[in-house]
């Protein structure tokens, strides 16, 4: 862990505590962190202790502000204030279950016509996964995106999200249940800045409509100061805050991307598909990225990723799900897919490959 990890997730009392750093120093901030945990319970101990010898005292002693302030010994004792108290630490809340799969695809096709695009499928995404989706090209990656946000219906079979049938729904439903996506080709709003961009993805779950708009109602003033408050929170989280006044098209592309993530976390999404975003990075851009997501996943966040960057898929994804003319011919942890020899012939052709090496 010292040597090989960047992040480190301490699980405390039913909450998540993330730190960025490696094991030594996690241990470091955990030992500071309980010694001012102690110095709280310390605190908080003496308070009760003079609590206490009040409550004990002759009655005739307490004045007429007795009921409150025996009211506020036993919140001091209950468990719930104990638990709001022991740490200064802002946690993680524990998020709603999503149950033993996100989505699943049950014997799913997609035909358009004779064109066959999605054959048989069935696979399931777990919670808390980062999936890498990948096969050569034209092998149903994007069609796999495509039927689970409801831009397309399969021609046969069942999707599943999160234990509810979604099959044949709009997009702007299964938007609403909890799946966000980004596209390959990058669409920020150019000429707003990245609060505004970031803004937008929240609208899709306000009361505010174009009356409320226009007249500047009540309704429309706190949808605004909500969306404005949860654009902010976002930037903070995906380190954007300081662009938040800069125009979207005026930053660098790897920024623009990231920009596109943070208006898809504005759906509050309980998965994030997001299709080849390394396209036309930079190594030093697609490296940012990668730990840009393993952040998003730490947060809570279980992604599925297209992407034709291997060593991207290989560092970044904990499962791997391979597709050829839409077909699934592996799937497994990246270290299964990359040493199978069917997906070895699938990028690289048969005449190739010798023993268990592929040669490029």
């Amino acid at each position: 862990l010292d040597n090989a990890a960047e992040w480190i997730l301490e699980l405390d009392r039913g909450h998540g505590i993330p730190w960025k750093g490696n094991y030594s120093s996690w241990l470091e901030q955990k030992e500071a962190r309980l010694e001012q945990e102690q110095k709280q319970v310390d605190a908080h101990m003496k308070a009760m202790k003079q609590e206490l010898e009040w409550v004990r005292s002759n009655p005739k002693a307490r004045q007429a502000k007795s009921r409150a302030r025996l009211a506020r010994f036993e919140e001091m004792s209950s468990f719930e204030y104990q638990k709001r108290n022991e740490t200064q630490e802002i946690f993680i809340p524990v998020g709603e279950r999503l149950g033993d799969k996100v989505i699943e695809f049950d014997k799913v096709t997609k035909a358009f016509g004779d064109k066959l695009l999605i054959d048989n499928l069935s696979f399931a995404v777990p919670p808390g996964a980062i999936v890498g989706i990948i096969g050569p090209n034209g092998a149903g990656k994007t069609t796999f995106f495509n039927i689970c946000s409801g831009l397309y219906s399969p021609t046969s079979g069942n999707i599943i999200f999160n234990g509810e049938d979604i099959t044949g729904q709009r997009s702007e439903i299964i938007a609403r249940k909890g799946m966000a996506r980004t596209f390959q080709n990058i669409k920020p709003f150019r000429h707003m800045t990245v609060l505004e961009n970031v803004k937008i993805g929240f609208h899709i779950n306000t009361r505010t409509g174009i009356i409320d708009a226009l007249l500047h109602t009540k309704q429309y003033k706190e949808d605004e100061e909500k969306v404005t408050q949860g654009g902010l929170d976002i930037l903070e989280r995906v380190g954007l805050a300081h662009y938040r006044d800069t125009r979207a098209g005026n930053m660098a592309y790897g920024l623009q991307r990231r920009v596109e993530i943070a208006r898809a976390l504005a759906l509050s999404p309980k998965i994030l598909l997001l299709d080849e975003p390394a396209a036309g990075m930079n190594p030093r851009e697609t490296m940012e990225l990668m730990g840009f997501i393993k952040s998003l996943n730490t947060q809570g966040y279980t992604i599925a990723v297209i992407e034709h960057d291997m060593k991207f898929v290989m560092n970044a994804c904990n499962h791997v799900l391979v597709l050829n003319f839409g077909m699934k011919i592996r799937e497994g942890t990246p270290g299964e897919v990359q040493g199978d020899k069917q997906v070895q012939e699938a990028y690289f052709g048969k005449g190739i490959i010798a023993g268990d090496t592929v040669h490029a």
